[in-house]
C-alpha cells in the first residue's frame, strides 16, 4: 500500500502478505521505515487500514500545522470510528473518489503506478536471471521492493507531483478532469467515449458540470451515504446509528450489502482475543506476582501522561468491569486515549495479558483509573504486572 503527498513525499510502503503468521525474514531488507503485516486473504481489511493510518498518515499529519486532506479510492469500506476519531484530533478530512474513476482523479494511478511497475518488472527480470526460477520465497519481497523504489528516485517526486497536477488536486484546477466529459456537442465516436469514461462516472461528472439537466432521483434510505468529494465526521456516524434502529425489523437472511460508498454500520464489539500458542512458559524467568487490588487515588497523583500504564474501570449495564492499558495519547487534562490489554488465561502463571488482534482503542477519564502500574515484563506478547 502506497501513499503520497502532493508536495512529492512518499510515504512509508506498508507491505501486507497473505498469511496467518508475520515471520521476520519478511520484513528485513526493505525501504526505509516500511512497515509490515498480514492478514488471511493477503488484502487489507478494517484492522490493517486503522493499524496503517495509526503509523503511517498520523505521524506525518502530526508535523503540519492546519488542515490536511487525504484522498483516495474505496477507503469507506475500511473507515472506523476510531480512524474518524483520529481524523478530527488530528485536522485530517477524508475525501472519496468517484467510483470507477480512478484513471482521471487518482494522482498515483494517473503518474506513479506505471513507471514504479517498470521499475518491478526490471527488477523481477534481473532477479530471475541470478535465481534461474520464476519462484521467489517472500524473504526476498522487502529487498526487490527497496530496489525498484530506488530506482525511482530521480524522478519519483516529478511523478508523484505530476499526478496531483493532471488530477487538478494541487494546484486545485476543477476543470482538469472536467474537461475530459464531451459535452452536448461533441461528436466523439462512442466506443473511444465509452473507454475513456464509464457510465458511473459520466453521471457524476455530468452532475457537477450541468446541474439544471440532472432530475433529482430518489434515495433509498441507507445506514449511511458518503459522496465522492465529501469529508466524513463523526456525526455521519450518529445519523448511522439513527438509521439502523429504523431497520431493525428486517427479516433475517435478507441481503442488505451497502454501496461501495457507504460507510459499515456501527456496534460496540467486543475485540476476539488475541491467539498465543500454548507455550511451555514454566522456566520464563517472569514474576507472576498478582496485581494489588488496593486503589490507587489518582487525584494524588501529578497526572497521567503518554506512555503510562494504568488500570481503568468502564461501566456497563451488567456492572464495572476493569481493564489494563497503555496511554496512547493525552486529549485534555482530565480525558485520555488507551489501548487495552486482554487477560490471556493460563494454568501455570497468573496476571498474564496480551494485545487483541482488533485494536481496542478507547477513551477513558481520568476518574475512571483506579490504579498506576509499573512497566510490565513483556515476552513473546505476553505482559506480566507487578504491583505498583
Amino acid at each position: 500500500m502506497f501513499a503520497a503527498t502532493a508536495a512529492g513525499k512518499l510515504l512509508p510502503p506498508y507491505v501486507i502478505y497473505k498469511s496467518k503468521h508475520l515471520y521476520d525474514l519478511w520484513c528485513e531488507g526493505g525501504p526505509a521505515e516500511a512497515l509490515y503485516n498480514r492478514t488471511k486473504s493477503g488484502w487489507i481489511d478494517g484492522n490493517t487500514f486503522l493499524d496503517w493510518f495509526q503509523r503511517v498518515v498520523v505521524p506525518y499529519c502530526r508535523r503540519i500545522d492546519g488542515k490536511k486532506v487525504i484522498i483516495g479510492d474505496n477507503l469507506s469500506s475500511h473507515l472506523s470510528p476510531e480512524v474518524i476519531r483520529l481524523c478530527e484530533l488530528n485536522n485530517i478530512g477524508f475525501i472519496f473518489l468517484p467510483a470507477n474513476s480512478t484513471h482521471l482523479t487518482q494522482p498515483l494511478d494517473i503518474a506513479l503506478f506505471a513507471p514504479m511497475k517498470k521499475c518491478w518488472r526490471k527488477v523481477m527480470e534481473q532477479a530471475k536471471l541470478k535465481s534461474k526460477s520464476n519462484v521467489f520465497d517472500k524473504r526476498f519481497f522487502p529487498a526487490h521492493l527497496k530496489d525498484a523504489i530506488h530506482l525511482m528516485v530521480g524522478t519519483l517526486d516529478k511523478d508523484i507531483k505530476a499526478g496531483f497536477d493532471k488530477a487538478g488536486i494541487q494546484p486545485v484546477n476543477r476543470n482538469r478532469v472536467l474537461e475530459m466529459l464531451p459535452s452536448e456537442e461533441d461528436q466523439l465516436d462512442e466506443v473511444d467515449n465509452e473507454a475513456l469514461i464509464n457510465d458511473s462516472l459520466t453521471a457524476f461528472l455530468k452532475e457537477m458540470r450541468y446541474p439544471e439537466q440532472i432530475e433529482p432521483a430518489k434515495k433509498r434510505k441507507k445506514k449511511l451515504n458518503i459522496p465522492p468529494g465529501r469529508s466524513v465526521t463523526s456525526k455521519d456516524f450518529e445519523t448511522s446509528e439513527e438509521n439502523s434502529s429504523e431497520e431493525e425489523d428486517e427479516p433475517e437472511g435478507m441481503n442488505n450489502d451497502s454501496s461501495d460508498n457507504s460507510l459499515p454500520s456501527l456496534g460496540v464489539v467486543e475485540p476476539e482475543e488475541h491467539n498465543v500458542e500454548n507455550e511451555d512458559v514454566e522456566n520464563e524467568d517472569v514474576d507472576d506476582e498478582d496485581v494489588d487490588d488496593e486503589d490507587v487515588d489518582v487525584e494524588d497523583e501529578k497526572q497521567i501522561e503518554e506512555g503510562n500504564w494504568v488500570q481503568v474501570n468502564f461501566q456497563y449495564d451488567t456492572g464495572v468491569k476493569t481493564f489494563i492499558g497503555k496511554v496512547i495519547e493525552k486529549l485534555s487534562s482530565d480525558r485520555f486515549m488507551g489501548s487495552f490489554l486482554r487477560e490471556k488465561p493460563s494454568t501455570k502463571m497468573k496476571n498474564v495479558h496480551v494485545f487483541p488482534d482488533v485494536p481496542d482503542i478507547t477513551e477513558f477519564k481520568k476518574e475512571q483509573v483506579s490504579k498506576f502500574l509499573k512497566e510490565p515484563t513483556s515476552k513473546r506478547g505476553r505482559y506480566f504486572f507487578t504491583e505498583m
